[in-house]
């Protein structure tokens, strides 16, 4: 089953490889990825993306409202508090609504990105509010407060490019819209405003482009690290599988078996019973038929087996022909009918061999763990069991039950 689940991830992952090697083969400017890629890059991120927006978020509404304190205490001269409040209130307000509502895992990736520019502008036009309300002498300076929205869309929240070019769009019109409506002010006062925000706008959207690329290339680089490393995983599931896994019957093989066998034994308190199952005159039916029928038989044998045992059941090859069974948590009564089940089983199964069918028996010798507490004396009780089962006919079971061994007392 682990390697057919591998082998099922494979083409998917041999794909995003491909497609991670050729995106950072690529030395064109675009940002975005192809299709699946670009599936399993928003997939990834997700989580990370948001809780990094809703941190910045709480940060910038931090940063904004000490600054735009700072900004009216200390540099503009006779600032309107009324207005103030309501920037330092509402806006922040505003933004960690935002921040609460969509910056969340699970939400879409385009809802959380509009949701961050739309955050942005808030910021953006809480400082055109200022600038258009304010008094001349003050409404300069509060455009340092436009660095704010820009370094939290630009450099914090890391505005997808496309949308880093929509808020600076929208920031320089609003700006513009709001200086060009103050009549009160000088035309080089009108002028300078627009400039300014120009000056900081496009410079910061190099950055974001920048930065995005930066991070999406990262992103591949990891992206490959992980895939390499889930395609040795899956590399050493197949291998640890064919190494527990007899090539022929496709069960368990010897070595598999002793380890589990060891485990078995020590989870003793859980009860549970071991079977050793044999082939009756396979000898002589590899004498008749060849050994290429032999081993037919034995394969046909262990699906037969495998198709009546339960899901924790392991059926292991113990040698030549003879198959070994743990049955954990099964008392001496459901082992026997266990084992008596999977005799009439063989028996009943027909073997299609040279156009023809044929049968075979088998001979069960079966013990429990509560009488046989240790590897070696369970597959002794087991093995002189099958001997009787031979001994007296073949085609049966036949059980090793023992009187579990007395505890000392503190007499003794």
């Amino acid at each position: 089953m682990i390697a057919k689940a591998s082998a099922g991830r494979r083409p998917r992952a041999t794909s995003l490889r491909y497609l991670a090697e050729a995106e950072l083969a690529h030395a064109g400017a675009g940002l975005g990825f192809p299709p699946e890629l670009e599936a399993r890059y928003r997939a990834d991120t997700n989580d990370e993306r948001a809780r990094q927006l809703r941190s910045v978020s709480w940060v910038s509404a931090v940063v904004y409202v000490a600054v735009c304190l700072l900004l009216n205490i200390f540099v503009i001269q006779d600032p309107i508090w009324r207005n103030v409040a309501i920037q330092n209130v509402v806006t922040p307000v505003l933004g960690l609504l935002i921040s609460w509502w969509f910056f969340r895992p699970g939400v879409a990736f385009s809802r959380r990105e509009t949701a961050a520019l739309a955050s942005s502008v808030i910021y953006t036009a809480s400082v055109i509010v200022a600038v258009y309300f304010n008094p001349p002498n003050a409404a300069v300076q509060d455009l340092v407060l436009v660095i704010l929205p820009l370094n939290f869309a630009m450099f914090f929240a890391r505005l997808p490019f496309t949308y880093a070019v929509a808020f600076v769009g929208l920031s320089l019109a609003l700006h513009t819209l709001a200086v060009l409506g103050r009549s009160d002010l000088p035309a080089a006062a009108r002028e300078f405003p627009i400039g300014f925000v120009a000056v900081v706008c496009i410079p910061s959207l190099c950055c974001a482009y920048g930065l995005e690329r930066a991070f999406r290339r990262d992103y591949l680089h990891r992206l490959l690290q992980r895939l390499q490393i889930e395609a040795l995983s899956a590399q050493n599931d197949v291998l640890t599988q064919l190494s527990a896994t007899d090539a022929l019957t496709g069960a368990a093989n010897r070595r598999r078996l002793d380890t589990e066998l060891k485990k078995f034994c020590a989870a003793g308190a859980h009860g549970g019973a071991f079977m050793l199952i044999d082939v009756d005159r396979f000898k002589a039916f590899n004498d008749r038929h060849g050994h290429l029928a032999g081993d037919a038989v034995l394969r046909e044998l262990a699906g037969c087996l495998m198709a009546q045992l339960r899901r924790c059941d392991l059926l292991a090859r113990y040698g030549g022909e003879e198959f070994a069974v743990l049955l954990p948590g099964l008392g001496r009564h459901d082992a026997l009918d266990a084992a008596e089940r999977l005799r009439l089983a063989v028996e009943n199964h027909l073997v299609p061999l040279n156009g023809g069918d044929v049968s075979v028996t088998v001979s069960i010798g079966i013990a429990d763990l509560a009488s046989c507490p240790e590897p070696t004396i369970l597959l002794g009780a087991s093995d002189a069991a099958l001997y009787e089962a031979k001994k007296s006919g073949r085609n049966r079971v036949c059980a090793a039950w023992r009187e579990p061994a007395a505890m000392p007392t503190a007499a003794d």
